[in-house]
């Protein structure tokens, strides 16, 4: 098997094995392994619910889910061409993610209204555990 097949191959293998962690951990009730632990939520909180609201087609859903919820597609094609693009702009791509990702989940968080994304220490496990 050429390079560039086993690398697509492994790749869709891992998007997989994401898919099947996070329906299992949906289908115990933990949703988010972060905020389930913690109690607070994390970046990519919403993302999962988003992407299922995309594909039912409903594109406002997916927005209030998760505003970001179209970066992670953009990462197969970056996976895929990475040996064409330019350490560089690797590296730039890389910051301005994860700064886009860091002031979403500032603001959603210091915003009351929003129900996906959260910081309660009393639902966490730590807390449950703890507390007895």
């Amino acid at each position: 098997m050429d390079s560039k097949k086993h690398e697509l191959k492994d790749l869709i293998m891992l998007i997989l094995a994401l898919l099947l962690v996070f329906t299992i951990f949906d289908a115990l009730g933990i949703g988010c392994p972060i905020r389930f632990v913690t109690g607070v939520s994390c970046m990519g909180c919403g993302m999962s619910r988003a992407w299922i609201a995309l594909l039912h087609l409903d594109l406002k859903s997916a927005y209030c889910y998760h505003p970001l919820f179209w970066v992670p597609a953009l990462f197969v094609p970056a996976y895929l061409l990475r040996e064409r693009i330019p350490e560089k702009i690797k590296r730039y791509l890389l910051y301005a993610v994860i700064i886009l990702f860091t002031v979403v989940y500032i603001i959603r968080m210091a915003d009351p209204d929003d129900t996906i994304v959260y910081c309660d220490f009393q639902r966490s496990f730590i807390h449950r555990i703890v507390a007895g």
